[in-house]
């Protein structure tokens, strides 16, 4: 509320700077040389304030249509109406991470272009081709059959469906992937 009386004030503000600017623009001095108490009185001051006025007007009622939106999109939160998160089916397309721990002899492999990070543990890069295997994005490299991956590395496998992926050679690993996978155990 303090910021919304900030920018109420911000804005009453620059209406009457610009209020005086146009109608100091719009005197015309030939028929009163001189700026009188009465005309700002009785002319000035009177435009002045139906210019705020109406721009108070106008602040308050898009203030009160947001606040509006605002209500109905929180109880349509509530019915379930709208969803806050995303659903099951994009989860791992759209943007979030999903955790997963992965026993010895799991293969992960990727069904669509997959992102995966090592959290613990250890893991091997998995692929039918001797010079194409996966992305390591964060050391710039590019890891064949066999190679063991650092932690904390972000691993683009680029294509899914063609056996390319990860397998754990530590008792458990966990792992954060984004993109569609299969498990299997070997």
């Amino acid at each position: 509320m303090k910021k919304f009386k900030i920018f109420l004030l911000c804005a009453l503000i620059t209406v009457s700077v610009s209020g005086v600017a146009v109608f100091a623009a719009n005197y015309d001095s030939s028929e009163d040389p001189i700026v009188t108490l009465s005309y700002i009185q009785s002319i000035f001051k009177p435009q002045v304030d139906n210019q705020i006025s109406e721009t108070e007007k106008k602040l308050t009622d898009e203030i009160n249509s947001l606040k509006s939106e605002i209500e109905l999109l929180k109880s349509q939160i509530s019915s379930g109406a709208v969803s806050t998160t995303e659903t099951e089916d994009s989860e791992n397309q759209g943007g979030i991470y999903e955790v997963l721990e992965l026993k010895k002899g799991d293969t992960l492999t990727a069904d669509s272009p997959c992102e995966v990070i090592l959290r613990a543990g250890q893991i091997q890069v998995v692929s039918p081709y001797a010079e194409q295997g996966i992305g390591d994005y964060t050391s710039g490299t590019d890891l064949f059959n066999g190679t063991n991956i650092d932690k904390n590395h972000l691993l683009i496998i680029p294509r899914g469906g063609d056996g390319r992926g990860i397998t754990v050679t530590s008792d458990s690993a966990f792992v954060m992937v984004r993109g569609e996978y299969s498990i299997a155990n070997q």
